[in-house]
């Protein structure tokens, strides 16, 4: 605070302060009276000041008071603080300062200039100047003490130094090992690239194996390739050399560093599989050839080497087995070449060790007539009428006309005027026969495969099989037939139903008409009651035509008492063997002892044929 004081020889006086060539300041108190006060003291308040006393009489000022205000150095209130960053990453440093009138901040590194990728901003408010130093991706070289400067009219001030610590991180594994796949005999290399800013080491190895192979070699390439200031990465190669059939596994690269290690492992695979050395090539055939190699292929590889030959399906998309016509040895043998073997065809070829898989070739054939349509598996029922049809096109380089015929099996069919009719219809122009088979009032012995066979020549021709289901009701009979029938009490005995129809019937038992729990064609019985006679009934159902069908079949069962023999027990010194259910027995004397009687009894209305024998010593 300054305080200017005019002291006048008289009393009585006004006053007034001035400055010169400026105006006082606002913050100044007493301007109007003999002493002047200016609080907080800034460098703009220096100058003359004088004072000016006036009254009625006149006025007249005081010479020129020459003030100076000094301006104090900045004051730091917040230093920079040390930081630790990972490298590339960002550091950053903050200062801020009190300073009255104008002052500026820069940033120093101890012993060092700042890096280049570092970035300044600086903020101002009332008496205060805020910096931030950030440093962008920060290496190794950025390391060390870093501070700010401090600059006003007074002078300067250095804040403390803060520390920017780099740590390095552990190696990070650039270029990985790729798994590979080699023949046996050839050689084989393993690549691995890693950085870190600090020293690498590196080294090979195989799982589940202490040391490489014998073939193994490992090689360094000798150049250092900069990444970044304080960064180097190295090549680091694994090579084997005519690769054995046993060295298949993993192998690994490692690389570290003081921080830690990184590893990397690729699969070594050694592939014995086929080697297709024939290709199979597309070709055009005639139609009803004989005994044609069409397709053929060669292959080498280790042991046994299997072909199976695929053709495509165009109706599900998907890859099947050739016809039954065809043989694999290993090339594609047709015994008879027909139009139904056009297509496209494949061979995988396949070892122990894995398989291959050929390129598709495309058999075309030629000569033969096309059946453009037919019916599928038709579904009858007995006694009703069924239509089946065919329609061919001729192949336009045939030179005989085309016909069509109706085979069952391999029985050629004709019209009968009863129960076979044979239409048929031929468009010349456009080489076509509509064909037509109608057999009336179907049985079921008729259901079977019905063969539509068109053809221009004997040898060329093309066949179509419709399946032809007939469905009939039950046929219900019961086995043993003989009804009444008689059985003896006790015994067991086996009935079984025979039903017969299409959809195949389920099988009901029923004794004296209530059912008995079960669904099975046999029912056995063990009679225990007499006497009695009882009925059973087999009752078959389907569902033949779309509707409930029912048979059924009874049979009578008498069940009879048997006269029964008493009981035998062992003789004294020796022993009785009783067979066909108490009927026979056979008697035996232990050694030292004969036997006094038959040995050999039976069982004749309720008695025995002879008293039992008796055990007499020798």
């Amino acid at each position: 605070m300054l305080s200017v004081k005019c002291l006048p020889l008289f009393t009585n006086f006004n006053y007034s302060w001035e400055m010169k060539n400026d105006k006082v300041s606002s913050r100044a108190q007493g301007v109007n009276t003999g002493v002047l006060t200016i609080a907080n003291l800034k460098p703009e308040d220096s100058g003359e000041y004088r004072c000016v006393m006036s009254n009625s009489t006149g006025k007249i000022a005081s010479g020129y008071a020459l003030i100076t205000v000094k301006v104090a150095l900045p004051v730091i209130i917040k230093q920079p603080k040390s930081t630790v960053v990972e490298i590339h990453g960002t550091a950053t440093f903050e200062c801020t300062a009190r300073s009255y009138g104008f002052a500026s901040i820069t940033w120093k590194r101890l012993n060092s200039e700042l890096p280049l990728t570092v970035n300044v901003t600086v903020t101002k408010s009332l008496n205060e100047i805020t910096s931030v130093l950030r440093i962008d991706k920060v290496i190794g070289f950025y390391k060390g003490s870093y501070y700010c400067v401090i600059t006003n009219s007074a002078g300067f001030v250095n804040s403390t130094f803060a520390k920017c610590v780099v740590t390095v991180p552990c190696p990070e594994m650039i270029i990985t090992p790729s798994p590979a796949k080699v023949r046996p005999r050839a050689n084989v290399t393993f690549s691995c690239l890693a950085w870190s800013y600090s020293g690498l080491v590196y080294r090979w190895n195989r799982i589940n194996y202490s040391i490489l192979p014998t073939n193994a070699s490992v090689s360094f390439q000798d150049k250092s390739l900069p990444i970044d200031a304080g960064c180097f990465a190295t090549v680091y190669e694994l090579t084997i050399s005519h690769v054995q059939v046993m060295q298949e596994g993993r192998y690994c690269c490692v690389a570290s560093n003081e921080c830690g290690s990184v590893t990397e492992c690729a699969w070594l695979e050694v592939d014995t599989s086929p080697i297709i050395t024939v290709q199979p090539k597309s070709g055009t055939y005639k139609h009803r050839s004989r005994h044609l190699e069409v397709l053929r292929i060669a292959a080498t590889g280790v042991g046994v080497i299997r072909y199976q030959w695929q053709k495509f399906d165009t109706t599900n998309s998907s890859w099947i087995a050739p016809s039954l016509k065809a043989r694999t040895t290993p090339n594609l043998i047709f015994r008879v070449l027909t139009q139904e073997d056009e297509g496209t065809y494949r061979c995988v070829v396949s070892n122990d060790d894995g398989s291959v898989v050929s390129d598709n070739a495309t058999i075309t054939v030629y000569g033969a007539p096309i059946i453009t349509y037919s019916s599928a598996g038709v579904v009858a029922f007995e006694g009703t009428k069924v239509t089946l049809i065919c329609n061919a096109t001729n192949d336009v380089d045939a030179i005989h006309p085309l016909q069509i015929s109706w085979y069952n099996g391999t029985q050629l069919l004709k019209s009968d005027g009863q129960h076979i009719a044979i239409y048929t219809t031929n468009n010349s122009t456009a080489h076509q026969v509509f064909s037509l088979l109608i057999l009336e009032s179907v049985n079921h012995t008729d259901g079977g495969e019905y063969v539509c066979h068109a053809f221009n020549h004997p040898l060329c021709y093309t066949e179509k099989t419709i399946n032809l289901t007939v469905e009939y009701a039950p046929k219900v009979s019961i086995d043993p037939i003989r009804s009444p029938y008689m059985v003896d009490v006790g015994k067991r005995l086996l009935l079984y139903c025979i039903a017969e129809g299409l959809p195949v019937p389920t099988v009901q038992w029923y004794e004296n008409n209530l059912l008995i729990p079960q669904q099975s064609s046999q029912l056995y019985l063990v009679p225990t009651v007499t006497p009695r006679t009882t009925v059973y009934t087999c009752e078959g159902r389907n569902n033949a035509g779309n509707m409930e069908n029912i048979a059924r079949a009874n049979t009578t069962i008498i069940i009879k008492e048997v006269n029964r023999c008493s009981p035998l027990s062992d003789p004294v010194n020796g022993k009785v063997f009783v067979f066909t259910e108490g009927k026979t027995a056979i008697f035996t004397c232990d050694d030292g002892f004969v036997r006094r009687g038959s040995s050999f009894l039976q069982c004749i209305n309720g008695a025995w044929s002879s008293p039992p024998p008796k055990c007499q010593p020798l």
